[in-house]
């Protein structure tokens, strides 16, 4: 019985530390917009956006999925597939309440920054959610110029149980033509980039997050057999972020178009690529592709682990009284 009222005493206080303590987390979040996207006929862009008409043999293919883990349980949008270019895709997985709220089609992966407090009390969450819209040409019935792409993973974990939150989204629109000029196109595009991943300061390992971001620009000539990417500048973008409790406890871990440190904010970066000069008659394959992901994983904090061991050596004790 005396061992018995002293276990009872050592959960109570363990119950009143662990209610006190502040509970471990992980967040993590990926938004990439590219916005504004045309193409140009010439070496800047100055000259006209390049027509449909100028184009033979055109084909257009363009791919997406979402999706969104919470502890195990997994939604996806599946890979939708779209071939009529004035078709745009607009893709949301999401588990959990999302805290702070998510509205469809709002990317604001800064706003889900641990400047502002995240993660929040009791926020498991994940989702994923992907845009496309418009047209980098003109003359495609039925889309306008310019074309935008949005996609933003975000995954939170709050809260002494073991979970994982994981949000993975991609984006492929792939263009073939056979040129009917010979001359260099311009790529103008705005992007605009947040990741961050972060654990809570009382975070004990392997709590951990990790984003992730990519943006790619490619443009070949079919009859090269290495594939040359005929763009030149800024056209590949990766970023990745990842914080490891304890070592990266209440440390974010930042990367894309964020400057300074503190409250973060969407920076914007206007570009422009040229292509090398294209020969009429040559059949090119242009691709853009955009990649974003989300990836948290927690453990109980280390007041509740000890409550568990606690637990653990009463079973002991009274199975030896037993027997």
């Amino acid at each position: 019985m005396k061992t018995k009222s002293l276990l009872t005493a050592a959960i109570s206080l363990a119950l009143i530390s662990s209610v006190n303590s502040a509970e471990a987390g992980a967040i993590a979040t990926s938004g990439i917009q590219v916005s504004n996207f045309e193409i140009y006929v010439g070496q800047n862009t100055s000259g006209s956006i390049l027509d449909r008409s100028q184009l033979g043999n055109l084909t257009y293919v363009s791919s997406a999925s979402t999706s969104a883990t919470l502890n195990g349980v997994t939604v996806t949008s599946g890979t939708v597939v779209e071939t009529d270019a004035s078709v745009g895709i607009d893709l949301l997985s999401s588990i959990g309440v999302s805290n702070p709220g998510h509205t469809d089609n709002v990317f604001n992966s800064h706003q889900y920054s641990s400047a502002f407090g995240n993660p929040l009390v009791g926020a498991s969450f994940a989702f994923g959610d992907q845009n496309e819209t418009g047209s980098p040409i003109t003359g495609i019935t039925g889309a306008s110029t310019p074309a935008n792409l949005y996609n933003q993973s975000t995954a939170s974990i709050h809260g002494s149980g073991v979970g994982g939150a994981t949000s993975n989204n991609g984006l492929v629109a792939d263009w073939q033509f056979v040129a009917g000029f010979s001359d260099y196109l311009t790529f103008s595009y705005d992007v605009t980039a947040y990741l961050e991943s972060f654990v809570t300061i009382d975070s004990v390992a392997p709590t951990s997050a990790q984003s992730g971001g990519s943006i790619q620009f490619l443009l070949t000539d079919l009859n090269d057999p290495f594939a040359t990417n005929l763009l030149t500048g800024a056209t590949s973008f990766t970023w990745t972020t990842g914080r490891n409790a304890p070592l990266g406890n209440g440390l974010p871990s930042v990367a894309g178009l964020a400057t300074g440190v503190g409250v973060p904010l969407l920076n914007v970066a206007q570009t422009a690529t040229t292509s090398a000069a294209l020969i009429a008659g040559r059949t090119y394959n242009l691709t853009a592709n955009i990649f974003t992901s989300a990836n948290v994983q927690s453990v109980p904090e280390p007041s509740v682990l000890a409550l568990m061991g606690l637990g653990l050596l009463g079973m002991a004790s009274m199975r030896k009284r037993s027997a």
